[in-house]
């Protein structure tokens, strides 16, 4: 099923530990938020879960490596120290949608295994260096992961993948949007009408249907 967009936006996500469990998401007003609307260039890497819904929601975040990994040296090149992880959320159970630069066939096998263990919806990848062209197709061996397609079926989420240029752009604003209330971006406006003991983090919507979004 193919991708008609994906939209990112800021939203407020109250504290458990003094509002309660609540599992809302309060969209913040875009004049006083990052987001990014793409609605081109999205190539489906794998479809085979995807259900009828047009509906692909979460948090977005970075998972997290063993700390073996040589795939954590690799990728601390293109992902911010202080990037969302899943330790930046609240302990609640929100629905999460990944993201990773596609560095090499061991790294996006680990990045993919690494989300398994999450309650995730969907991956987006990234090329290094390919700027805002055109990427290559599904079938191209840049993408190939040397198992014989297998990983497609051992990962119950579908997998996209955007420019470099979009991909970068998510990423550095993760890095903005994952501390303090008092420490994001614009967080000066923020605490001016949220409370700032709250959480401020990028919320990812991916739409397979008719392109519509009630903000």
């Amino acid at each position: 099923m193919s991708v008609k967009s994906v939209y990112s936006y800021v939203v407020i996500l109250p504290n458990p530990e003094w509002a309660g469990q609540s599992g809302q998401v309060n969209p913040v007003p875009t004049n006083i938020s990052f987001n990014l609307l793409v609605d081109n260039n999205i190539l489906t890497l794998s479809s085979s879960t995807i259900s009828r819904s047009t509906d692909i929601r979460g948090l977005l975040y970075v998972p997290d490596l063993d700390r073996i990994d040589p795939c954590v040296n690799a990728s601390s090149l293109y992902i911010p120290s202080n990037a969302t992880r899943q330790t930046n959320l609240p302990q609640e159970d929100y629905r999460l949608i990944a993201i990773a630069p596609w560095i090499s066939a061991d790294c996006t096998l680990a990045y993919l295994s690494a989300a398994r263990q999450d309650p995730i919806r969907a991956f987006i990848f990234y090329p290094l260096d390919n700027g805002t062209g055109p990427l290559p197709p599904a079938n191209d061996q840049m993408w190939g992961l040397h198992d014989g397609g297998q990983w497609r079926s051992h990962n119950k989420y579908p997998v996209y993948a955007v420019t470099s240029q979009v991909g970068n752009t998510l990423m550095t604003h993760l890095s903005r949007y994952s501390g303090n209330m008092t420490d994001v971006e614009n967080g000066h406006y923020l605490t001016e009408i949220y409370d700032i003991r709250d959480y401020a983090r990028i919320y990812t919507d991916i739409r397979t249907g008719k392109l519509s979004f009630n903000i």
